[in-house]
C-alpha cells in the first residue's frame, strides 16, 4: 500500500517586500495565478493607468528559484487530457517503481514531465502574458533554467538572461542580457 498526498513545496517568496512574504502560488493552476494577479498587479494597474504601456510598460520574472513543484489540483484529468491515458495505475512510477516494464514506466515518467512544463507554460507563464498583455504590458522573464521549460519561451515577450562572472578583485557580478 502507497498512500499519497500533496501540499506546498514549503518555498517561500524571496527576496521580497514587507507584506509581501509568503508561499509560493501553485503555478500549474491558471485560476490561482489570476487571483495572485488580481490582488497584486491588478490593483497596481487600475490605480496606475495612465502609466500603463509607458512608464509602467512591463513585469519581470527574475531568475527562478522557486524550485520544482509536480503536483496540483486536477492532475490526473490533466494528464489524461495531454496524453489520452489514466495515471492512477500508474503512479507508483512517481516513487521509483517500475509498473509493467522499464520502458513502460520511464514513457509515463517522461510523459508527466511534459504535463509539467505544460502546466508552469500555459498556467503561470501563459496566464502571466495574458493578463499583462490585456493591461498594456509585456512580460520580461529569464525563462532559463530549473522548472522553466523552452516551451514557456512562447509566452515569454522580452526573454533575458543572467550569467555571473568574477570582477578585478574576484568578487561575482551579476550580468543580465535582453533580448
Amino acid at each position: 500500500i502507497i498512500r499519497f498526498g500533496y501540499t506546498l513545496t514549503g518555498k517561500k517568496s524571496h527576496p521580497a517586500a514587507y507584506g509581501g512574504e509568503g508561499y509560493e502560488v501553485d503555478k500549474f493552476d491558471p485560476e490561482a495565478i489570476s487571483y495572485q494577479w488580481d490582488c497584486l498587479m491588478g490593483k497596481l494597474c487600475k490605480g496606475n493607468s495612465e502609466y500603463l504601456g509607458k512608464t509602467f510598460e512591463g513585469i519581470l520574472f527574475d531568475s527562478y528559484e522557486a524550485h520544482w513543484s509536480n503536483w496540483t489540483a486536477g492532475m490526473f484529468d490533466s494528464f489524461s487530457r495531454l496524453n489520452g491515458y489514466d495515471l492512477r495505475p500508474w503512479i507508483p512510477v512517481l516513487t521509483g517503481r517500475y509498473v509493467k516494464s522499464v520502458a513502460e514506466s520511464e514513457k509515463v515518467l517522461s510523459d508527466f514531465r511534459r504535463l509539467c512544463d505544460h502546466l508552469i507554460t500555459e498556467g503561470f507563464y501563459g496566464t502571466m502574458q495574458k493578463k499583462a498583455n490585456e493591461a498594456g504590458m509585456v512580460v520580461y522573464a529569464e525563462g532559463q533554467g530549473g522548472p522553466v521549460p523552452a516551451c514557456a519561451m512562447d509566452k515569454i515577450d522580452v526573454p533575458m538572461n543572467e550569467f555571473w562572472t568574477p570582477d578585478a578583485k574576484g568578487r561575482l557580478t551579476k550580468i543580465k542580457l535582453t533580448a
